[in-house]
């Protein structure tokens, strides 16, 4: 549901309103959108697919470093999110979240910072902290999930899906 409304926000989004005032004009005419537009992260905890620690080895990926990792929906998500919308209407909502997701990729990368896609049919993600406390991921928790995992080793994981990576790299990466 969260997805969803995100996706309807980034197509709003891209709709210009009150296009003859000014910036100022529409941030004294709309304060409370500007707040929380200042408010808001652009990630979120992870704890909604936080797991048990898992041990069997054959059933996790160990992270174990600083990364991001990208992650994909389900296909019965996106078969029946591009039901919904149309095929014109979710090939607009891909076309804007690989522009979003390649940019951000981009900016880590040119950070230092690992972004990786795993292929593997695992079901854990387990994260080793630098102080080697773990915590896991389920990835069946997260089938609507469409964006990046984000990991320094100090912190929980979060997971991040916005327009904008710049403040998850203040707040995470400390860059």
């Amino acid at each position: 549901m969260k997805r969803l409304l995100f996706l309807i926000f980034i197509l709003t989004a891209c709709t210009p309103r009150n296009a003859k005032m000014t910036e100022n004009q529409r941030d004294s005419v709309m304060p409370k959108e500007k707040e929380e537009k200042e408010n808001s992260k652009s990630y979120e905890s992870l704890d909604f697919a936080k797991t048990h620690i898992v041990t069997d080895t054959s059933t996790f990926i160990l992270i174990d470093k600083t990364i991001a990792i990208i992650i994909l929906p389900d296909s019965s998500w996106t078969n029946k999110q591009q039901k919904e919308m149309g095929e014109d209407g979710w090939n607009e909502v891909v076309a804007d979240h690989d522009y979003y997701q390649a940019d951000a990729m981009d900016t880590l990368e040119k950070k230092g910072i690992d972004v990786k896609f795993f292929t593997s049919s695992k079901q854990f993600y387990k994260f080793i902290k630098n102080d080697k406390s773990v915590y896991c991921i389920n990835k069946s928790k997260m089938k609507d999930k469409w964006g990046l995992i984000l990991f320094n080793g100090e912190k929980n994981p979060v997971f991040w899906n916005s327009t904008s990576i710049e403040d998850a790299l203040k707040d995470i990466y400390l860059k």
